[in-house]
């Protein structure tokens, strides 16, 4: 599948579902996932199609950031297929024989890949939802009904998520 190059694919339609260009049609409302203004589908034979801002300007990290958050949060209530986590886990060996050496400077230890399905482990989605135990507010909150269970889902353009949200679990 060949890369796009032009800027801006998606945007909302009258009823904020995020659309990509291929599926929208000409002369109806759509809007920025970035800014909110109007944008206008530009369906050419020259160029590329895309979408253009009618008289707005907004960051491009802006746009980039609400429609990857829009797109996930939308795949995650949408859709039933799998959804892949994969985490570099670090493995500490627990071998009796390691206990006999008495030298702290031996290592053992791995790293794994860890691969979880987050639709099996979490039934709802939030977007940009306050949570009161930690004062956080991530891009979209994945829980559990049946438990206590959450993933903060953090979309990263240009600015990394704070340690502090890292730190919170």
């Amino acid at each position: 599948m060949a890369v796009s190059s032009a800027q801006y694919t998606y945007a909302n339609d009258y009823s904020g579902v995020l659309t990509h260009i291929s599926n929208a049609v000409k002369h109806r409302t759509y809007t920025c996932p970035g800014c909110c203004e109007e944008m206008i589908v530009v369906k050419g034979k020259v160029k590329e199609h895309h979408f253009r801002h009618n008289n707005a300007t907004c960051s491009y990290e802006s746009y980039l950031h609400n429609a990857a958050k829009n797109a996930f949060y939308k795949r995650f209530k949408e859709s039933i297929d799998p959804i892949a986590l994969i985490l570099e886990r670090t493995i500490i060996c627990k071998s009796k024989k390691k206990s006999f050496l008495q030298d702290d400077s031996i290592s053992c230890t791995s790293l794994t890949e860890a691969k979880y399905n987050i639709r099996s482990l979490f039934n709802e989605a939030f977007l940009e939802l306050y949570d009161k135990k930690t004062g956080f507010t991530p891009d979209v909150m994945l829980s559990n009904s049946d438990n206590d269970s959450k993933c903060y889902i953090e979309i990263f353009v240009t600015h990394e998520c704070s340690e502090d949200k890292i730190a919170s679990g």
